[in-house]
């Protein structure tokens, strides 16, 4: 019986492998042409400045863009994206949310003493038919400093 169960998987890996050999087939006819479409894309360049972050229950901060241009075509139809932007020596960056970061700081203790305290912020955001709401949330919660001002690009195709 033991047998039959190692041959039978064998057997399959066999027949797998050999389909697989052989020339290629001719090229089958042209089908017929597609219907022309237009793709349009809009982009928003937003700013979030640190005093405008909302906190919420305590546990992470948010803030909403009125965005009356956003329609409900858009985000049902189309693909909406968020990225962060800054520039750094000229050169004009971009990253894609959610984006999450991990850092490590030194902390003094009262006793003199120092350790190493590791944590991840976490950047993301939804949206709806006339808005846009990006969150903020660090990884233990911490939310006695309110996060930086951001700069952010939304790019909607559809």
């Amino acid at each position: 019986m033991k047998k039959i169960f190692l041959f039978i998987p064998m057997l399959i890996a066999v027949l797998i492998f050999q389909s697989c050999k052989g020339d290629m087939g001719p090229m089958g006819p042209m089908g017929p042409a597609g219907e022309d479409g237009v793709v349009l894309i809009h982009r928003f360049d937003l700013e979030i400045n640190s005093n405008d972050w909302e906190k919420v229950d305590n546990q992470y901060f948010r803030y909403r863009f009125e965005l009356p241009e956003l329609t409900e075509t858009m985000c049902i139809d189309g693909v909406v994206s968020a990225y962060i932007t800054w520039e750094d020596n000229g050169v004009q960056y971009q990253s894609q949310l959610p984006q999450t970061r991990y850092y490590s700081e030194e902390k003094n203790n009262d006793d003199g003493t120092s350790e190493t305290i590791f944590y991840s912020t976490t950047i993301d955001y939804e949206y709806a038919p006339g808005e846009l709401t990006v969150f903020y949330t660090n990884s233990d919660f911490f939310v006695n400093e309110r996060p930086q001002s951001l700069k952010l690009r939304v790019i909607v195709h559809y």
